[in-house]
């Protein structure tokens, strides 16, 4: 590689960063004036086009926003494309998300983060039978995956089947301690099932990891 291309490079991912600076501190102005520059010096950066997209949703400027998006997720690598795809979700453009899921899993078969999307989005649309079978799928491929797990807890759920929600509940929290929904949703199942010292238990960590969560304080005000 040439010093002024990598150079060039560095720049590139100097700005990037300083993007991210600016939209973290919730500046997306800010943020979209740098991906400006990004995208003028490397035209077709779709990590570049998929943070001005958001920067210009953000800023409700939904028409550019949206051509950026499309053209990001066109470019984009599988993984781009799944963030592109997250963000359709992002906004309510479900349909859309479904399609780009879809679209991704004909690429990529077994990507078991696309899959456990796509069963996210077969649950709001009430497939239940389809989020299983794609979920079963993805856990037997790989039972590593937390989000499977709790993704057919929520199937589980939506039928009230309490029995077969919890040890999947509990295989993601094993899996993923401190994640808030995790600990709120299995606080729940455990509630119904009135195994008070264990909701108890698990409501008390999330607090212990967010102590001004409303929903959280609400739920122990309630119930506990």
């Amino acid at each position: 590689m040439s010093e002024i291309k990598k150079e060039s490079i560095d720049f590139l991912e100097h700005k990037y960063k300083l993007a991210l600076n600016f939209e973290d501190s919730k500046k997306f102005d800010k943020a979209e004036t740098v991906y400006n520059d990004i995208l003028n010096m490397s035209p077709n950066n779709a990590k570049a086009l998929l943070g001005r997209a958001v920067a210009r949703l953000v800023q409700n400027k939904m028409f550019e926003g949206l051509l950026d998006l499309s053209r990001a997720y066109q470019i984009s690598d599988v993984e781009g494309k799944i963030r592109a795809a997250l963000v359709y979700e992002e906004i309510g453009n479900f349909k859309e998300a479904y399609i780009c899921f879809g679209e991704i899993i004909q690429l990529e078969p077994d990507n078991y983060k696309a899959n456990v999307n796509l069963a996210r989005l077969d649950l709001y649309h009430n497939k239940k039978d389809e989020a299983k079978v794609r979920l079963t799928k993805v856990l037997d491929m790989n039972q590593t995956q937390p989000e499977a797990y709790l993704q057919l807890a929520n199937v589980y759920l939506t039928e009230n089947n309490i029995d077969q929600a919890l040890p999947l509940l509990e295989k993601s929290l094993e899996m993923s301690p401190d994640n808030i929904y995790v600990l709120y949703t299995v606080t729940l199942a455990n509630i119904e099932k009135d195994n008070m010292d264990l909701a108890k238990k698990h409501l008390n960590h999330a607090l212990s990891l967010e102590p001004e969560n409303q929903t959280l304080l609400d739920l122990k005000a309630e119930f506990l």
